[in-house]
């Protein structure tokens, strides 16, 4: 099976041609040690504002439940406000990408803080989305103005804007190692020694700046890791095969739904509050709201109580929409919470236990839906424990390579042909 064209096609200026001049005197790798040192500590900076922000505006959303009537309406503002002054940012993290690999223009900051603003309506309203994609545009949008005030080459514009993607990630989910392998793995810059070197310095800065600001990340509970047998062995194969076919699901779902809106001839202002509308009636059909938002509450009960089938599924339907339809936010936190309730629910058919299962569906259908099965293993690492790592590599790996053989090309995908 291959993909669609409408989904695999990106069209951009001409690709960066790897540079013939690696910087590698100690002069040039000091100072783009220090660019990236300042990078991470302004992304570290902006996402800490953006995190503490959406805190406020999720407690007011919970506070008053009525605000998801108006749902629609936050959409048609978004379609306004984005289609008329920040069509920049429109294809999400890709924006970033086509920039490292295809530079054209710097960021710009006000579309980055449109997005900001845009992010925080999506979730005022219940619009289920996630934050990661949006802290990682600003980390690269705010990383890309340093180009203003120094003299950058592309080579050395494409390391930065990775570094921004890095100290965005590692911020927002307080993992900053996986932050820069993250980086390395959707720009495909694993032959630049410099650039993961940069990825490090500007991951941990902004990661330290987040405690700094006392941003609070989700505590996991320790896990309690299984004896290795067959029955283990069996579970965790199969785990991963259905880890990937969901993460192929989601990243086909929204490009369907973003395929019949085009269909439809909807208006770029219209689609958001049409979406927003059969949000409302979905959750009201649903009734419970626990899919309203990121969800972090149902995460971590998934880790306690094994949750119905049904949970990642609706969470599937519901982001699918959220995004398609041009809600801002991101696709992170929605993916583990579809991953944890699926690990969870699926430690009623298979060996393991639902906490382990939790964790490993976690990390695999994001690192099947973004095809980055490294970030995904060590991700777990840092947040459940390394002793979760000889487990969660081989899961993500079986889920990247479902997505693939499905026709899947990842959600940030923007990699170039060498």
């Amino acid at each position: 099976m291959t993909p669609t064209k409408g989904e695999n096609a990106r069209v951009g200026a001409r690709p960066l041609e790897p540079s013939s001049k690696r910087p590698t005197n100690i002069p040039t790798i000091l100072v783009n040690s220090s660019l990236s040192l300042f990078s991470g500590l302004l992304s570290g900076a902006i996402v800490a504002l953006f995190l503490l922000s959406l805190e406020k505006v999720t407690a007011l959303r919970q506070a008053y439940p009525e605000l998801i009537y108006l749902l629609p309406f936050g959409g048609l503002v978004i379609g306004f406000v984005f289609y008329h002054f920040a069509r920049s940012l429109s294809e999400g993290v890709h924006t970033v990408l086509d920039e490292v690999h295809r530079p054209q223009k710097i960021l710009s900051i006000q579309t980055a803080l449109l997005l900001f603003g845009g992010t925080l309506v999506t979730h005022l309203f219940g619009g289920s989305a996630g934050r990661e994609g949006t802290a990682m545009q600003l980390g690269a949008s705010f990383t890309d103005q340093l180009s203003r005030y120094f003299k950058i080459n592309p080579h050395q514009r494409a390391a930065l804007l990775s570094v921004g993607l890095a100290a965005g990630f590692a911020a927002a989910i307080g993992a900053p190692v996986a932050g820069v392998i993250f980086a390395l793995e959707v720009t495909s810059q694993w032959r630049r020694w410099q650039v993961g070197l940069q990825c490090a310095i500007g991951a941990f800065a902004s990661y330290q700046v987040m405690h700094l600001y006392g941003v609070a990340h989700p505590a996991y509970p320790t896990l309690a890791i299984p004896d290795f047998n067959f029955g283990l062995l069996m579970a965790l194969i199969l785990a991963g095969v259905i880890f990937g076919l969901i993460a192929r699901v989601f990243e086909k779902s929204i490009f369907v739904i973003e395929s019949l809106a085009a269909w439809l001839r909807l208006s770029p202002v219209i689609k958001p509050f049409c979406g927003g509308l059969l949000l409302v009636i979905l959750y009201l059909l649903e009734g419970s709201f626990r899919y309203t938002g990121l969800g972090i509450e149902t995460i971590e009960s998934a880790f306690f109580k094994v949750p119905g089938l049904e949970m990642p599924v609706l969470k599937l339907l519901l982001t699918s929409l959220t995004l398609a339809t041009g809600f801002k936010g991101g696709e992170f936190t929605p993916l583990v919470f579809m991953g944890a309730t699926l690990g969870s629910g699926l430690s009623v058919f298979l060996s393991g236990g639902s906490s382990f299962l939790a964790a490993l569906g976690f990390a695999a259908v994001f690192a099947g839906a973004a095809r980055v099965p490294l970030a995904g293993a060590v991700m777990a690492m840092e947040i459940f424990g390394p002793q979760i790592g000889i487990y969660a590599l081989p899961v993500c790996l079986i889920s990247h390579f479902i997505n693939i053989k499905t026709g899947g090309v990842g959600l940030y995908h923007a990699k170039m042909k060498s």
